[in-house]
């Protein structure tokens, strides 16, 4: 089988095979390649680029889709790591045309306009670490059976995830975080804290505001983490996971703004503590706790770091994804 990969992940390869990136930002391609199937990235070409931003990539990934439609064969199929690169491909299969087309779903699918859920009604086969976003995709009209929920969880294997210490609190998140309702809570609290919050670096009081460039600029900082904070701006959708998965590898305490995208119960593992939306005094009360008690931060660090290799971790997600595939090529 050739299994097609999107422009998406060309770098994440490259990195993993540095050895400076965890694996489970392949996306279970490690997996297949590792059962012996061709996994062979696809990079557009510069002509296309300006199609593809005109058209907003409402079709696609213009010229990753071109080589792939190309280069399609019996035993090929087109995969992406997000729910937008290979839509132009996805409507050609709803009139025969084409190889089949995975994605991977993870951001939020409802409400959407109507070509946007013609795409996704559209794809062969998906996948999503989220069973609430498994379930708008099968109220859109997705079979179920062709709708894979899997544990998108950390690679262990990974040599970067070593703790190296128990010093400070880290917000690591990129993307759509609460710095604001965070950085009040710790306020007048005495405990360091860093915060990768994309603003300009500075300080307030113990904590550092800093800007992340790469995984390699805040890995460091994860790992001397005492509890890992991950406060979310937008609970409407999944968020924070990948930070969530860098502390239940790294065997760190978790307090994370409740969202019902996230299929990890981190208070139920007994691994972290749920802070709801906008609650200043919430997290400050939950860390102010935990940074009193090292006994209690190393016992949810072990039940985290236990649950990830059991139940959460990328070897379960890439094994889900090579039997996913091989059902929808036996069709």
């Amino acid at each position: 089988m050739l299994f097609t990969s999107d422009y998406s992940m060309v770098e994440a390869r490259r990195l993993v095979e540095a050895g400076v990136y965890p694996a489970h930002h392949l996306w279970g391609t490690q997996d297949l390649e590792a059962a012996g199937l061709s996994v062979e990235p696809i990079v557009a070409g510069p002509s296309c680029v300006r199609l593809t931003n005109a058209t907003r990539r409402k079709l696609g990934d213009i010229g990753v889709e071109r080589a792939m439609f190309g280069r399609r064969s019996a035993s090929t199929v087109c995969f992406a790591a997000d729910s937008a690169s290979l839509g132009g491909l996805g409507l050609l299969r709803r009139i025969g045309l084409g190889a089949p087309v995975a994605a991977v779903i993870h951001p939020r699918v409802v409400p959407i306009r109507f070509l946007r859920r013609a795409v996704l009604r559209s794809y062969d086969l998906v996948f999503t670490p989220s069973a609430r976003i498994g379930s708008d995709l099968v109220a859109l009209g997705r079979s179920p059976e062709m709708t894979v929920i899997l544990p998108w969880g950390p690679d262990l294997r990974f040599p970067g995830y070593q703790s190296t210490g128990d010093e400070v609190v880290v917000s690591a998140g990129k993307m759509r975080r609460d710095v604001d309702t965070l950085a009040e809570a710790l306020v007048g609290t005495g405990i360091a804290a860093r915060v990768y919050s994309g603003r300009r670096p500075h300080t307030r009081g113990d904590i550092s505001f800093a800007a992340a460039e790469s995984f390699a600029d805040v890995l460091g900082d994860l790992q001397r983490a005492s509890i890992v904070a991950i406060p979310l701006q937008d609970t409407s959708q999944l968020g924070g996971l990948t930070e969530l998965n860098d502390a239940l590898a790294l065997s760190k305490p978790i307090v994370m703004t409740r969202n019902p995208f996230i299929d990890v119960d981190i208070e139920a593992i007994g691994c972290g503590i749920w802070i709801d939306h906008g609650d200043i005094a919430g997290w400050r009360q939950a860390i102010v706790h935990l940074a009193s008690d090292a006994g209690l931060r190393s016992e949810m660090g072990r039940r985290g770091r236990a649950f990830a290799e059991t139940q959460w971790n990328a070897e379960l997600f890439g094994a889900g994804v090579f039997m996913a595939l091989q059902k929808l090529m036996n069709r």
